[in-house]
Formats: C-alpha cells, structure tokens, sequence
C-alpha cells in the first residue's frame, strides 16, 4: 500500500503519517528526513569521511542521496530553493530502500524456516 499526503508546511502531514504508519505496520517516508540524509551522505563525501571508492562500492540509495544531496547543497548555498526534482528523487530513493528492507525481511524468514519436502507441509527425513 502506497499513501502520499500532501499539503502546505507545518499542515500536520507528518504527523498524520506517522499515526497511520503505526497504526498499519506501514513505514513512513518523510522529505525532510531524507533531505537531510542526503545532504549528510555528500559531506561525507564532501569532506572525505566516504572516499570516492567506498562510493563506488555503494547502493544505489547512497550513491541517489549522495547526488542528490550535493544538487541541495549547491542550491542552499546560493540561497535557493531545493527544487522539486530532488525531493521526488529522494522519494524513488526511499520507496527503493523499503522495498530492499522489505525483501530482506522475506529472505531472513524464508532462511528461518524449516526445511520441508513434502507437500502437506511435513518435514522430509533423511
């Protein structure tokens, strides 16, 4: 299930997703949360915390947050407005990470179950 509330600043947009996200199990993805992640990611790189070979290395999220972090910074520095643009790449970015998260999770139980053979669910003998 994908919800996307919009609206004007300080609405409540947020905080109503965050209630509905608790109440559903759902995971919340918020701009302003991932603007700030992404400007993180690219001072990190920025002031050499994360090399350009750890960025190689990296996924697909951190090299968009890296990128589009940088395109933010350089739009803050002059004053500007970050254009809407990098926010709907930070959203593509967050949807990846939870679909990544999301097959993790599936991995990790299927690996926790046991094995079975037979087709009632029966576990085979060796």
């Amino acid at each position: 299930m994908r919800l996307c509330f919009c609206g004007k600043s300080f609405s409540g947009k947020s905080e109503q997703a965050y209630l509905i996200a608790d109440r559903y199990s759902l995971k919340a993805i918020n701009t302003e949360a991932m603007l700030s992640e992404a400007i993180d990611v690219a001072r990190d790189v920025q002031f050499g915390r994360l090399s350009e070979d750890d960025l190689e290395a990296a996924t697909f999220i951190t090299k968009e947050l890296a990128v589009m972090g940088q395109m933010a910074l350089g739009c803050l520095m002059r004053g500007q407005v970050v254009p809407d643009e990098v926010y709907a790449r930070l959203v593509v970015a967050a949807v990846h990470r939870v679909q990544q998260e999301n097959n993790e999770m599936a991995a990790e139980k299927v690996a926790a179950e046991p094995a079975t053979g037979a087709e009632d669910g029966e576990a085979v003998e060796a």
